[in-house]
Order: C-alpha cells, then sequence, then structure tokens
C-alpha cells in the first residue's frame, strides 16, 4: 500500500481471493475494501480504522498475528492472520504498508474436529466407565447375596465394556505411532484368504448380523504381510461398512490380482460417499458422512485413518470409491504379494540357514549364521 495516494499498489493473487476482489492485477484504492466487514474470533465487530493496515498506515504501528474474520460483500466468510507493517525512507517518511495476510481456516477446522474428537473420546469412555461402575455397585451394594446368574451377567457387562475401553485406547495409540512414523509391522508370508476368514469370524463373533461374502480369485500368489495387522484393517473395514448400511445386508470381500500386488476391496450396501468426502476419509478425526448423517454409535474417526497407515506400513495403497448415493461405498486396499509361494530350504551344511523367497521387487535375503 503507498501511504501517500493510500492505494494498495500490489495485491497478489491469494491476497484477493481473501478479500473477494477480482483477478485483475492493478492497484485499487483502499476505500474499495470498505464493502467488507471484519469481525474479531469471538464475533465482534472491528471498525475500518482498527484493522491491522490502517493502524500501520496511521498510527506506525507492528501489527503482528492478529486474527480477524473477514466477511465479503456474498456473505461468506474467511478466518485470517494478519501481520503489518510499515517501511520509511532514509529521511524517515513514510513509504509503504506492507500487509500479509494467511487463511487459517483449514486450522480452525482441524481446532474443531480435534474438540469435536476429544467430546467423542470422552463420551466413549465414561459410557463403559458408567457401566463398569453400575455393576460393580450392584453387586457389592447388595443387601442379599446375589444371583450366581446375575454376577455372572454384571462380570460378563464389565468384561465388555472394559475391552470397549481397550479398543479405543489401542486405536489411539496406534494413531500416535502412525503420525511418530514408529508403527512396527512384523510381516511373514500370508495366505490373505485364510486372513480374510478369520477376520470375517471375528467380525460376525462380535454380534453383527451382516452376512459377509467371499469371492476370491483362484491361484492368488500369497502375499508379504503381518497377519495380525491386516486382519485389523479388515475388522475396520467390516466396521464401517456395518455402521454405513442397514442391518442383514451383504458386506462382499473380494480378492484379486492387482500387478505385483494382491487387493482386498470390500463394499457394502449402505448410503454411500458423497464426492467431495471421498479425498478426507483417511484423514485423522474423519468420518464417512456429515455429522448429521452419522448414525449413532459409528466410531470416532480414527478407524480408517489407522488403516492407511498400516496398509502403507506393508508398502501398499488403500482408497475408496462410491457410485453416488444409496449406491454403497467401496473400500480397496493392497498388499505386496509374493512372486511365488515362499519356500524355506533346509541348509545344505551346518555354515548356512534358511532362504526365504521376499516379497516382488525385493532383494532375496539369504541368513547365515557363524561357522565355529
Amino acid at each position: 500500500m503507498d501511504a501517500a495516494s493510500e492505494e494498495v499498489v500490489m495485491a497478489n493473487r491469494e491476497a484477493r481471493r481473501l478479500i473477494g476482489i477480482g483477478p485483475d492485477q492493478g492497484g485499487f484504492p483502499v476505500a474499495s475494501l470498505e464493502p467488507l466487514r471484519y469481525k474479531r474470533m469471538d464475533g465482534s465487530q472491528t471498525a475500518i480504522e482498527d484493522l491491522p493496515f490502517e493502524r500501520a498506515l496511521h498510527a506506525d504501528e507492528m501489527v503482528q498475528a492478529e486474527e480477524l474474520v473477514i466477511v465479503r460483500p456474498d456473505g461468506s466468510e474467511v478466518a485470517t492472520l494478519i501481520n503489518a507493517s510499515s517501511l520509511r525512507s532514509d529521511d524517515g517518511r513514510l513509504m509503504t504498508v506492507i500487509a500479509t495476510i494467511q487463511d487459517i481456516s483449514p486450522l480452525e477446522d482441524l481446532e474443531r474436529l480435534r474438540a469435536e474428537f476429544l467430546a467423542v473420546v470422552s463420551h466413549e469412555l465414561r459410557s463403559p466407565l458408567t457401566a463398569i461402575k453400575g455393576s460393580a455397585a450392584t453387586v457389592l451394594g447388595s443387601l442379599t447375596t446375589p444371583d450366581p446368574a446375575e454376577v455372572r451377567q454384571f462380570f460378563h457387562i464389565v468384561e465388555e465394556r472394559a475391552d470397549h475401553m481397550r479398543d479405543l485406547i489401542n486405536d489411539l495409540l496406534d494413531m500416535t505411532r502412525i503420525e511418530a512414523g514408529t508403527l512396527s509391522v512384523t510381516t511373514e508370508p500370508a495366505d490373505m484368504a485364510s486372513i480374510i476368514d478369520n477376520a470375517k469370524n471375528s467380525f460376525l463373533g462380535a454380534g453383527h448380523q451382516h452376512q459377509v461374502k467371499i469371492d476370491s480369485m483362484p491361484n492368488l500368489p500369497r502375499v508379504w504381510a503381518d497377519r495380525q495387522r491386516i486382519a485389523q484393517v479388515l475388522h475396520n473395514l467390516f466396521s464401517n461398512a456395518a455402521a454405513n448400511s442397514h442391518e442383514w445386508s451383504t458386506i462382499t470381500v473380494e480378492e484379486s490380482l492387482d500387478d505385483t500386488h494382491v487387493a482386498v476391496s470390500v463394499t457394502d450396501e449402505g448410503a454411500g460417499i458423497a464426492p467431495e468426502r471421498l479425498p478426507l476419509l483417511f484423514t485423522k478425526f474423519s468420518r464417512t458422512h456429515h455429522e448429521h448423517e452419522q448414525p449413532a454409535g459409528t466410531g470416532y474417526g480414527l478407524g480408517l485413518a489407522i488403516c492407511k497407515g498400516i496398509v502403507e506400513a506393508h508398502g501398499g495403497r488403500i482408497w475408496a470409491h462410491s457410485a453416488g448415493q444409496n449406491q454403497g461405498a467401496q473400500f480397496t486396499f493392497t498388499i505386496p504379494a509374493l512372486d511365488e509361494p515362499a519356500a524355506v530350504v533346509a541348509p545344505a551344511d551346518p555354515g548356512f540357514g534358511t532362504v526365504a523367497r521376499a516379497p516382488a521387487k525385493v532383494e532375496r535375503i539369504l541368513v547365515v549364521e557363524d561357522d565355529p
């Protein structure tokens, strides 16, 4: 901004977007900003003369990291962080004011998601604690000797709720490890079909009423995988499918070959996912539906992010597809395949260990033991 003419002589594309000025590169008078409204983060209005660049221009004040919400003429709002300072000539004359405006809307969204996440986690922990406390208080506060069957039922409630708390804590720990890059996977040659079958039995054994249909391509190679971690991915995808589709509906699992990887797809018959939400699904705190569409008790926004971390730790990738509303959703992940069934060869002499086949695109490994 030129101090003498009080005209904006340069505004880059981002600044023009934030203040709602057209894409032309020419200057414009400061008065053209008057149709905008400005608010503090608490919602209170800010007068034009109190704006950072006005204070830098008229009061020679350096303004640092001031948060303002810019309200454009069309009613749209953007949260910003503004810095402003003045530049003077050698003889002390005020020449120019420079203001930088940063869009902090993504940070505001992240903070909102974090607050919502903490609220959900608090609820998820408080509910099982209440059930555990109530069961224990009922047994201990009984004036007569409780019936053994009732006591057993109370213990069953305590165990079930404690398992729920353990799963939540484990998910939080896994997410922390993924973000820190320290999530460990212990890979070995494994049959993906058996992992899927075990995950299916575990899922249905937890009381889910959905049908799980498995469709596998014949003669698929084995994979290089951590069985427990991949079963965790499948369980999360099954739970996500169940939460977003009707009870007794079918969850379909397909296994196929994708170049040097084995691909596994989990498809539900639910409401589908809006296209604009697909890129956000695997971020922390994200859910498959908008909050007002989310069925009750469908998790706290970590399951898919954990799936992504586990799959990528294996050298695979994961993505989602939805044909549209009420068309269901499909989640697909890939795991490196062995180029042929793993073979373990007995050592030819005491000086050698075993030779094992590694995944495609990974060097063969020869383990040699020292010979005394």
